[in-house]
């Protein structure tokens, strides 16, 4: 018989809380002293043409305050293909918790799907991977395959009691979702609660996100089952999970703006064992925590807490239920809606000639902004990520399960969506944080704190002097900084240069005079090649369409080099010292990690020879029979390279290094085969090289920090196409800032024929406050 006794623990009831409970508080405070970061990619799309650039905003949150991270500053972010294996990565400066970059997508992208992820070396001290991880689509990869699977064997449907538990003779919450095997959830769908006998107990209906619940009084002797009945009307079935005889249930509601509403449950069976005995709830968020205590008494089975939300803190918080013997039996995971969570900002746009000017303002005069946008085409189909700055935030630092479009939740917030909300956590909200690891396994310190780059070394001399100074210069990077060296060790700190910028180093002799070093040195940090786990999903679907084919849409899906004549319109910064007729190459930067320099010179029509001694690059025989027709004979002509203006024809080691140089070192290459075959190389950091050798020891840093680039419009074929469209760009702005003094921010960018923009925009104020905007412009454009 359900018992309707009540025992109610008011908001202000003096609880005293035994000793034994410290444990839980030291064990707590010590496992989330450390400042965590959780950072957030702002994409400006999701899905990609070959051609196009991959385009970020990062923002890194500190847990502990809720702020953005001040200390931040290398943040790892990398492509990954579809199988999760390494592709490329750049280290990006973060400059108080913001920075941006980009990656080209060229044609080494040949599969359908890639994942970009973002992370700090810190982030690998903690059980929990706070890492950022977005799936990336490759539109002109996609198929036109259409599948339309509806067995009954294709569906996941789960039953999930409340806290954990399903606890025989008591009134029980019941999570009910629906899926296919995609993970697709499966809405709109009736649903029943039935007996083991068949009979109907209760009816219910699946919200679109598949999901539902419903409460039971569950009788021990009976058993249970959820059916759906889909559109085929073929019925899906799953049993309840094993109910327990003995033991205690809980259950959280929200029940009105300000106040919650917990439940601890247990049954006459019970109730004996649990006499005298005290049990803990605990509402906690990683860096607060409420406790509240519940004493079990004689013919009591019902406790309730009210609690007013002002108590624990805004967003995301754990109930977890402790016995008398601090053993975690319970758990929900709720949201906290609070306004101060969140800010907003007013948009403006105005339209001159063929520009649109693009405003940003502030509601609020004392905040200070951080913000990104993206522009798109209002039909886009392009702009699918799986978190917005609000669910990535807010959310998924707590969470365990998969809370993909989430941000659903946070726009347009009203009643019916918080209650969506809880929903989505009853039925999928299993908390990250494992208490064996809170209590047993706290994190320790492995990895440093990334704070720039670090360059050590060896000086390989006799035994220098503590007071010897050892010298960094590096022009291109505005450096020129010493240290002392201790026991002819020598360590850089927070260095800040460029990815693949070369550095000159030297030390001071007795004499006082700077001097070359035979030296060990190496840079930090390491590129991390490991791969990444890729979730394992059926490749079944429910009344799902994949993308239809999309056609090229770029009029350069790839251009890896410019080449002209020296009085061809492209600009070109350098001069060769030689009369005559030139062919000058300007080099992109986007290819520096998929060619070589001897890779380039074949394919500008040169024979290059090379093995582990030697290095032979001259004319090709068609190229030298078409250069002496009249001669039978094929002939070579003499060969010399000039780098940066200076000949190194004869210079065998730095001759032969141009076997290891990759294209992207360099800004421009001439070649002339008048008379002699003669090759300038001019790189993009010549004023670093040093003509005297015996001065500076050269290395260049294999990871350094993301050079960013201003946004470029991709060159479209037609902006008023329908792939346009869907799959376009039309402008991409990184670095909105607004604080006392700037009040409003604005760009301007071209339409792009079209007559209605969608906007999206991420960001957060200075006091942690978060911003996610979507907004469909009209221009009403006078043409159109």
């Amino acid at each position: 018989m359900k018992s309707k006794s009540v025992f109610f623990l008011l908001l202000f009831s003096v609880i005293t809380l035994s000793a034994q409970t410290k444990i839980i508080d030291s064990s707590y405070v010590k496992y989330f002293q450390y400042e965590r970061e959780i950072p957030y990619l702002h994409l400006n799309k999701t899905s990609f043409a070959k051609g196009e650039e991959i385009w970020f905003k990062a923002y890194i949150l500190n847990t502990n305050t809720q702020k953005l991270h001040s200390r931040t500053t290398n943040l790892h972010c990398s492509i990954y293909d579809e199988k999760g294996v390494f592709k490329k990565t750049a280290l990006v400066y973060i400059r108080e918790g913001v920075g941006n970059g980009s990656f080209k997508v060229d044609s080494t992208f040949t599969t359908k799907n890639y994942y970009i992820k973002a992370s700090t070396n810190y982030m690998k001290n903690f059980e929990e991977d706070q890492s950022f991880i977005q799936k990336i689509k490759i539109i002109d990869q996609v198929s036109n395959k259409k599948i339309t699977e509806t067995k009954k064997d294709n569906f996941d449907l789960q039953v999930l009691p409340e806290g954990g538990h399903l606890l025989a003779n008591t009134l029980n919450t019941i999570g009910v979702i629906l899926k296919d095997k995609k993970g697709i959830a499966v809405g709109f769908q009736k649903g029943q609660v039935v007996e083991g006998n068949g009979k109907v107990i209760k009816e219910f209906e699946l919200n679109k996100f598949g999901m539902s619940k419903v409460q039971v009084f569950v009788e021990p002797s009976k058993k249970y089952a959820i059916q759906i009945l889909p559109n085929s009307n073929e019925k899906i079935e799953t049993f309840f999970p094993e109910k327990e005889l003995e033991g205690v249930a809980l259950t959280f509601e929200n029940i009105s703006s300000n106040m919650t509403k917990i439940t601890v449950k247990t049954n006459k069976e019970t109730i004996t064992s649990l006499l005298g005995k005290k049990y803990y709830v605990l509402i906690h968020n990683t860096n607060s925590f409420l406790k509240r205590e519940i004493e079990f008494k004689k013919d009591l089975l019902t406790y309730t807490l009210f609690l007013n939300k002002k108590l624990f803190k805004p967003g995301t918080n754990i109930l977890t239920l402790f016995s008398d013997e601090d053993k975690p039996i319970a758990e929900r995971v709720f949201f906290n809606y609070q306004k101060s969570l969140f800010d907003t900002v007013d948009i403006n746009l105005e339209e001159k000639n063929d520009s649109l000017f693009f405003s940003v303002g502030k509601q609020n005069n004392k905040a200070e902004y951080r913000l990104s946008a993206s522009i798109l085409p209002e039909k886009t189909k392009s702009y699918n990520p799986s978190h917005s700055i609000y669910s990535k935030f807010l959310i998924a630092p707590f969470i365990k399960g998969d809370f993909s479009g989430a941000s659903y939740f946070f726009q347009g917030i009203n009643r019916k969506k918080l209650w969506e909300l809880d929903l989505l956590f009853l039925t999928q909200g299993w908390s990250k944080y494992n208490w064996y690891n809170i209590f047993k396994n706290p994190p320790i310190e492995r990895f440093p704190f990334e704070a720039g780059i670090k360059v050590k070394g060896s000086l390989n001399i006799a035994k220098a002097q503590d007071s010897t100074d050892v010298f960094i210069r590096s022009d291109v990077n505005k450096l020129f900084v010493n240290v002392k060296a201790k026991d002819n060790k020598f360590e850089f700190k927070n260095l800040k240069l460029r990815n693949g910028s070369p550095i000159f180093i030297s030390y001071a002799n007795e004499k006082g005079e700077l001097t070359s070093p035979n030296l060990y040195v190496k840079s930090y940090p390491n590129i991390n090649k490991e791969d990444i786990k890729i979730p394992v999903k059926s490749s079944l679907k429910f009344n799902n369409t994949e993308e239809k084919e999309v056609k090229v849409f770029l009029t350069e899906t790839e251009e890896v080099l410019k080449e002209v004549e020296v009085r061809g319109k492209i600009k070109f910064d350098h001069k060769p010292l030689i009369g005559g007729k030139l062919k000058g190459y300007k080099v992109s930067e986007d290819y520096s990690e998929h060619y070589d320099l001897l890779s380039f010179l074949r394919y500008a029509g040169l024979e290059v020879r090379s093995n582990i001694n030697s290095l032979q690059i001259r004319r090709n025989r068609e190229r030298a029979f078409n250069f002496s027709p009249v001669q039978t004979e094929i002939l070579f002509s003499k060969t010399r390279i000039f780098l940066d203006n200076q000949e190194i024809t004869r210079d065998t080691p730095r001759l032969l290094n141009l076997r290891f140089s990759r294209l992207g070192e360099y800004e421009e290459i001439y070649i002339t085969d008048i008379f002699d075959l003669q090759i300038f190389l001019y790189t993009k950091d010549q004023a670093e090289f040093i003509d005297n050798s015996n001065t500076f020891y050269k290395y260049k840093i294999p990871l350094g920090f993301h050079v960013q680039k201003e946004y470029y419009k991709p060159k479209y074929t037609a902006t008023n196409s329908d792939t346009f469209k869907k799959y376009g760009a039309i402008h991409w702005e990184p670095n909105i800032a607004l604080d006392t003094i700037k009040k409003e921010y604005t760009f301007a960018f071209p339409h792009l024929n079209q007559k209605d923009i969608r906007v999206y925009i991420e960001g957060i104020s200075k006091e942690g406050k978060l911003i996610s905007l979507e907004k469909v412009i009209n221009i009403n454009q006078k043409n159109n």
